[in-house]
């Protein structure tokens, strides 16, 4: 009996043991128990980085924990026009030095756990010992995250500041949505990492500032009014600094090779009557593959991609087979141009942001080993590039065919 005793109280020790053991390893477990914690901590949402006269300026975004209304979404508090997030910068000769300096002044750490942006000014950009020195950066403060993207822009980076937060209640929540939406060209952290580990050659989604100008009531003069955030093109960098630019269409068309996922409004001219059609371009397969023979070294850039019609000016006919077919082979000529075009700049400028080297080092070892140390003057002259597009219409709304002004001007005369 006393046995039977003994082994019911270990069976119940086991499971008390299992149960409340974890329970118990929980409540020892560090973490914000309070706002104690998050009361001492500077977030920072947004990084910008400039080259100037006296060194580098460090500018950094932060919301205001004080000023954020519960439950509100807009960058206002209430009904004033207080706003709830702030910016603050220091310029240094090394960004480390920067950073201590505005850590100084703040009277809570900063952290960079919630750094999801970062960008970079044109002569930054344009220097290797600052990219490099971001690079290093980078690697060293533990709380960066490295899916964090990365931007550039061709005139100073802390223009962003001038930004104002109209359907955001951040203006770094607009960056944040570019990167979900896929709109544009979306490089992170980590692909830079990677491709400076591989020599420097990468490319980065260019944001645009433009200054809207409105109308005062009473003068009718026009005044400078706010600024307003956009996408560019892409900045061209090779080993490890910016040397050119793509323009915004080659940028539109690299996408499909750069990116595994991407959706894009696209405008193209229609061959039936050369009026504008809007599309919205899904990504679908992409194959990048080498092939070579002797001293010719091509590659094979393939890519499948589905199309839906947003708005059409055009008088073509979705349902014509024909006409459908011409238009896809439209797209498909103007996307393989831009492509084109871009490759003649990389070759120009001897650089491959593509990563046409890791395909044929993994593809051909042997060859990549030949060619591995003049493999940049090889780009220039011996490497050739041949897109191929597949564009599919595959969604044209409920009007097939429909001609607005005809039916008008049919009611007017009736």
């Amino acid at each position: 009996m006393g046995m039977k005793n003994n082994g019911k109280k270990q069976l119940i020790f086991l499971w008390a043991a299992r149960v409340l053991l974890p329970f118990a390893m929980m409540i020892a477990l560090t973490g914000c128990w309070s706002s104690i914690e998050l009361n001492h901590r500077a977030f920072v949402r947004v990084m910008m980085l400039d080259r100037t006269d006296k060194g580098i300026e460090v500018t950094l975004g932060f919301p205001l924990p004080n000023q954020i209304p519960s439950g509100g979404t807009s960058g206002s508090s209430g009904g004033s026009n207080s706003q709830v997030y702030t910016y603050t910068s220091k310029t240094a000769p090394s960004i480390g030095e920067a950073y201590r300096n505005l850590q100084a002044d703040l009277s809570r750490k900063i952290t960079f756990g919630q750094l999801r942006n970062i960008i970079i000014g044109k002569q930054f950009a344009e220097s290797k010992g600052d990219m490099l020195a971001l690079s290093d950066f980078l690697v060293r403060e533990p709380l960066i995250h490295i899916n964090a993207s990365l931007f550039m822009t061709q005139s100073q980076a802390s223009h962003f500041a001038k930004i104002p937060a109209i359907f955001e209640r951040f203006p770094s929540v607009i960056l944040a949505n570019y990167a979900k939406q896929k709109n544009t060209l979306i490089v992170t952290i980590k692909d830079m990492l990677i491709a400076l580990y591989a020599g420097g050659d990468f490319l980065l989604p260019e944001l645009t500032f433009e200054e809207i100008t409105t109308v005062d009531k009473e003068s009718n003069n026009s005044k400078p009014g706010s600024n307003w955030l956009g996408t560019g093109g892409a900045g061209v960098f090779s080993q490890g600094k910016m040397n050119g630019m793509l323009s915004e269409k080659q940028t539109q068309a690299m996408i499909w090779l750069y990116q595994k996922e991407s959706e894009l409004n696209y405008n193209i001219t229609s061959p039936t009557d050369g009026k504008k059609v809007s599309l919205l371009l899904s990504s679908g397969k992409r194959k990048i593959k080498p092939a070579v023979h002797g001293d010719d070294i091509r590659f094979l850039l393939h890519c499948t991609i589905s199309a839906g019609v947003l708005s059409s000016d055009s008088s073509i006919d979705f349902d014509n087979p024909g006409q459908l077919h011409n238009l896809e082979q439209e797209i498909n000529s103007e996307l393989e141009d831009q492509v084109q075009r871009a490759f003649e700049q990389f070759r120009a400028l001897q650089t491959d942001p593509v990563g046409l080297g890791s395909l044929l080092k993994w593809h051909y070892p042997g060859v990549w080993k030949k060619l591995q140390p003049d493999w940049r003057q090889r780009i220039a002259s011996d490497v050739t590039v041949k897109p191929q597009f597949e564009i599919t219409v595959d969604w044209n709304g409920a009007a097939k065919k429909h001609n607005w002004d005809q039916d008008i001007s049919g009611s007017a005369e009736e």
